[in-house]
């Protein structure tokens, strides 16, 4: 009996232990959870504070190029200092074991030259209280994107089909999806392209037409579908996932697309200043395409069309320079000074590409035909995702502002989510 009894009492005891530890690990992660939470909801105030910083130097930087006749361009700030708590941690240490002025030598000691460590160069870093607002367990970090510069799927809603932005912008996509990352895709290349690009804008315009360029009606939408397909939408998306719901796409594709596309924005402009370099490319094959002025540059044309990328991406930001020095790269001979569109019988500028010729039957030279018409000098929708990280626990916080007013408390918040 005792030993039955010593032999009951120990599986209870061994039990309640492991419920306590597994009671207590419970309660351990969900405090490391709540930690990184609010680091995490830190990280987007910061964050915040930065895209307040990063618009007024851009505003500083518009004043001084006025002043010297030429474009500045500066980095965001958001890149040049990255927020992450670990890497002000590691600065602080570094800063707190470098010898002052006064350090060796007495007051008189040699100062730190300028090409010391990375840590000597930050004369000005507070160290002490850098040590006191990092005195918390757990770290933080930001990642900040811009929404603008990718291609807003949800501008087909408010173009009308047929109208040259409209087939400017479906022209884009359709060149984005012959680039080489989209190889292999599709099993006809230029035909899978350009049928998938044309149900992505069916998909979200507001007509029920199968929209061809120059405003040709293909028929009704849906005709031909498959049993359980869904039908086109014909309204904004509320997520890029939607986008698996058109015919025609698939997860492979998808995850390919992702990260040139966006639901945000108010139009159909893209900036061009930070976008990836196969949108710019693509945009700058859009413009060629649905140009008066020249005849369309084609895909194979890599030299070509990396000169004119360059030109357009260094000349940010200012968007007529842009616009210039685009033409000038493809040869459109007087592309300095664009005709206003209300001169009638003005000639504009005309492609001198070797083997190209003028198209006929357009005004030449309309202002509609500019480059800059195509694209926009400033962003302001972000998004923002804060992480938070506290030992194995980490969380991310994901959201869409939309950093139109100068006051950052009035921001509104378009999109969020706890990852």
């Amino acid at each position: 009996m005792v030993l039955a009894s010593l032999a009951i009492m120990s599986g209870l005891i061994v039990e309640f232990a492991y419920n306590s530890n597994v009671t207590y690990n419970l309660a351990m992660n969900e405090k490391d959870r709540v930690q990184a939470y609010y680091l995490a909801e830190s990280a987007l105030s910061f964050s915040k504070l930065i895209l307040k910083f990063d618009k007024e130097a851009r505003k500083l930087a518009g004043e001084a190029s006025n002043k010297l006749g030429r474009t500045v361009q500066i980095q965001p700030l958001y890149e040049m200092i990255p927020l992450n708590s670990e890497v002000l941690r590691g600065v602080a240490q570094a800063q707190e074991g470098t010898p002052s002025e006064g350090g060796e030598g007495g007051e008189g000691g040699e100062a730190p030259s300028a090409s010391g460590s990375p840590a000597q160069a930050l004369g000005g870093f507070n160290v002490q209280g850098a040590e006191s607002f990092l005195a918390f367990e757990g770290d933080f970090s930001s990642e900040i994107t811009e929404e603008e510069a990718k291609l807003n799927v949800n501008a087909f809603v408010n173009l009308i089909p047929g109208d040259k932005n409209y087939d400017r912008l479906k022209s884009t996509l359709y060149h984005l999806l012959l680039t080489d990352e989209f190889k292999g895709m599709f099993d006809d290349k230029f035909r899978g392209a350009k049928d998938l690009a044309q149900n992505i804008a069916d998909y979200s315009d507001r007509d029920d037409a199968q929209n061809d360029a120059g405003g040709q009606d293909r028929g009704r939408e849906g005709v031909g579908l498959a049993a359980g397909q869904v039908k086109m939408k014909n309204a904004k998306l509320l997520s890029l996932e939607e986008l698996m719901l058109v015919p025609g796409m698939n997860e492979g594709i998808f995850q390919k697309l992702k990260p040139y596309l966006t639901v945000y924005g108010v139009d159909e402009k893209i900036f061009v200043c930070r976008a990836k370099d196969p949108l710019v490319k693509a945009l700058i094959l859009a413009y060629t395409e649905n140009n008066t002025k020249l005849e369309p540059l084609r895909d194979e044309n890599t030299d070509l069309l990396t000169k004119a990328t360059d030109a357009v991406l260094n000349s940010c930001p200012d968007m007529q320079a842009m616009a210039n020095e685009l033409d000038k790269a493809l040869g459109v001979a007087g592309s300095e000074s664009s005709p206003s569109s209300g001169e009638s019988g003005t000639k504009g500028p005309t492609s001198t590409l070797p083997g190209a010729t003028t198209r006929t039957g357009a005004p030449v030279g309309a202002a509609a035909d500019n480059f800059s018409n195509m694209i926009k000098n400033e962003n302001k929708i972000f998004t923002v995702i804060g992480i938070g990280t506290v030992g194995e626990t980490e969380v991310r916080l994901k959201t869409v502002l939309d950093t139109t007013n100068p006051n950052p408390n009035r921001w509104p918040m378009l999109y969020w989510r706890v990852e």
